[in-house]
């Protein structure tokens, strides 16, 4: 799970090994968080405004 929403940076969380999100996983999986990420934007494009991209 990606979250952008009201954080001041980007967070990952393994959901299948991790359902509490206690671990941020951004710097590890540095590749599949900007792949999820433009995804997410090219989906929304015009819905959501962040400052986060």
């Amino acid at each position: 799970m990606i979250q952008l929403g009201n954080l001041h940076e980007k967070t990952l969380y393994n959901l299948k090994t991790d359902v509490e999100q206690t671990e941020n996983v951004n710097l590890k999986e540095k590749k599949k968080l900007n792949k999820i990420g433009k995804r997410f934007f090219e989906i929304v494009d015009g819905f959501y405004k962040s400052d986060i991209q």
